[in-house]
């Protein structure tokens, strides 16, 4: 760690509006800052997501970007990723039209940005284990039984991270929802999809689906906008059936309404079979302001 000012930029993602979307926080030059450092710097801005970005070690990429959640690093998502190209375009640091490579925690991340929208190529989703207790999925959510989608699985989802998915009857059933953290801890909080996605698909055009994302077990009560989520989202929908069949589409998954930062994120993919063979995941960003942290030398008691 090297002692000194750290500048960032404050960037809301997934939204046209301030003080709506994805809040985030970018350190556009975070040479000098270790793990460490990076992680009590997130846990005090206490953001959903901070990144770090450094220059890239290999010669492919442009930036190498490091993302803390407020209690751990996390890979890197959508939103931290937008973000990032949108502040770095902001400060005139890139040197490629439309195009960016980014390194991140799991590889190489392309991301093109065409102003306003900011898109990246995701991994496409895998279906995992299906969750049998609906009772317990239900009471976890302050919901009935009646309340979940009746012709749809509790089922865990992995793109990017893992995700249980909870089908919701309508648009009042999810806003109805209280997070019941206690019953969280001793269900799905044990299983390998901790983080908890629920989802209706009764909801007026252009938007596809509306979801609310809680992901306790990474600090994170609710998420205002979960780009991963929503690429998973859009393969369930697929699989079961919840929209029609097809080939290409682009769907739009709102979410963070509930928590008064409503977002919208443009998911765009290919399918064959009813399987997304190809993914990219995008939206809109907007600068709300800047700020700096001053890292301090350790006390020399």
């Amino acid at each position: 760690m090297t002692p000194g000012v750290y500048r960032y930029q404050r960037v809301d993602v997934f939204t046209d509006k301030p003080f709506c979307g994805n809040p985030l926080a970018v350190f556009t030059d975070a040479q000098g800052l270790d793990a460490e450092s990076m992680q009590r710097i997130a846990r005090e801005l206490h953001l959903s997501e901070t990144a770090f970005v450094f220059p890239a070690r290999e010669g492919t990429e442009d930036y190498q970007v490091r993302v803390f959640a407020p209690r751990s690093e996390v890979n890197t998502g959508g939103a931290p990723t937008l973000g990032t190209v949108f502040a770095l375009a902001r400060e005139a640091k890139l040197d490629h039209d439309g195009r960016v490579v980014l390194e991140a925690r799991t590889g190489p991340v392309s991301v093109t940005l065409v102003s306003p929208m900011t898109t990246m190529r995701h991994p496409c989703p895998e279906f995992g284990e299906k969750y049998t207790d609906f009772d317990a999925a239900a009471g976890m959510l302050c919901l009935t039984r009646r309340d979940l989608l009746q012709t749809a699985p509790v089922q865990a989802v992995r793109c990017v991270l893992p995700y249980t998915l909870i089908p919701v009857r309508d648009v009042a059933a999810l806003s109805s929802i209280q997070f019941r953290r206690d019953i969280w801890q001793r269900t799905i909080g044990k299983t390998n999809a901790p983080a908890v996605v629920a989802f209706t698909p009764e909801v007026a055009a252009p938007n596809t689906a509306r979801a609310r994302v809680f992901a306790p077990s990474m600090g994170v009560a609710e998420d205002p906008a979960t780009p991963p989520a929503a690429g998973c989202i859009a393969a369930y929908l697929l699989k079961y059936g919840l929209v029609a069949a097809r080939n290409e589409a682009h769907f739009i998954i709102s979410q963070g309404v509930e928590v008064d930062r409503p977002s919208e994120i443009h998911v765009t993919f290919q399918a064959k079979d009813k399987q997304i063979v190809s993914l990219r995941i995008g939206g809109e960003c907007v600068w709300t302001g800047q700020g700096e942290i001053h890292v301090f030398p350790p006390s020399a008691g």
